[in-house]
């Protein structure tokens, strides 16, 4: 069996959290991108239980460094690169990406090691990435991977999100993982795009609440894991002293989303069997950020 791969040069990893940068203001001219090579190699299937995946309409591959790997931001995506040329060889890969996107490339900048590629869209569409990692599987089982990755490609097909690329992750910094790009609209507010997300917050999830808003729930990850499409979620727990105090704290919290364009989504109140702190019972609280 012959499977095209894609040609990668080694370098090193770093990471930026595109939170906290400014990007309105790039005036660096376009930098043109170059065909990617490609490997034809011939490789052995072990067992039938490994999946192949053949005719997907989306660009994959195994990606080592990360200065490759794509992060993704406002209406642009941007990495971390020691040198300009390596930023061109983040460009030559990420241009046909864009470009099978429907995203027109427009403006690059290349300043103290991060290089950004901005782009447009007639259409409103922008480019997402939903990181694999956090997520609970068998790393060292191949097949288990890409059956999740099929789930949550699968996922976004189903709700008009279409999957871009897929890479595998390889790289000594993290376990076996992957990374999806996926097109979804554009919004100024990040917090009310639709997007794929993960909702992890250290306490079990209260499922029946979320289901019963509606929320999109792709996957039930762990008691204390979802992963879900839609906007993201805020989740707090407040504390009261008696029944009546939590309602209160209930009715204070409402209140305080609606003075802040947040949308309640529910609540469950839990009763300790003794005092904690004087505290006798608790509610934890699901709202849109």
């Amino acid at each position: 069996m012959k499977i095209l791969i894609l040609a990668i040069t080694p370098l090193l990893f770093s990471y930026v959290n595109a939170e906290d940068l400014n990007f309105n203001t790039t005036k660096l001219n376009d930098i043109k991108a170059i065909q990617v090579d490609k490997l034809e190699i011939e490789i052995p299937i072990p067992t039938k239980k490994l999946i192949v995946q053949e005719n997907h309409d989306y660009i994959s591959g195994e990606i080592k460094e990360f200065h490759l790997l794509a992060q993704t931001a406002k209406k642009l995506i941007y990495t971390h690169a020691d040198t300009e040329k390596k930023f061109k060889d983040f460009l030559t890969k990420w241009t046909p990406i864009l470009n099978k996107a429907g995203l027109k490339p427009t403006k690059t900048e290349y300043k103290h090691t991060l290089g950004f590629q901005h782009y447009d869209s007639d259409e409103g569409y922008v480019l997402r990435d939903f990181w694999a990692d956090k997520l609970n599987y068998d790393a060292l089982a191949s097949s288990e991977i890409y059956k999740l990755q099929h789930e949550l490609i699968t996922s976004l097909k189903k709700n008009n999100m279409p999957t871009i690329a897929a890479f595998r992750i390889n790289n000594d910094y993290v376990r076996p993982t992957f990374k999806l790009y996926y097109r979804t609209k554009y919004n100024e507010n990040p917090d009310h795009e639709i997007r794929l997300r993960l909702l992890k917050k250290g306490n079990d999830i209260d499922y029946a609440i979320l289901e019963k808003a509606g929320v999109n729930i792709i996957r039930k990850d762990r008691t204390f894991s979802m992963v879900y499409i839609g906007k993201e979620l805020g989740f707090v727990t407040r504390f009261g002293k008696s029944a009546e105090a939590i309602k209160i704290k209930i009715e204070e919290y409402k209140k305080f989303l609606k003075e802040n364009d947040k949308e309640f989504l529910g609540s469950k109140i839990i009763e300790f069997d003794e005092p904690v702190y004087e505290y006798t019972h608790a509610v934890n609280l699901y709202f849109y950020q």
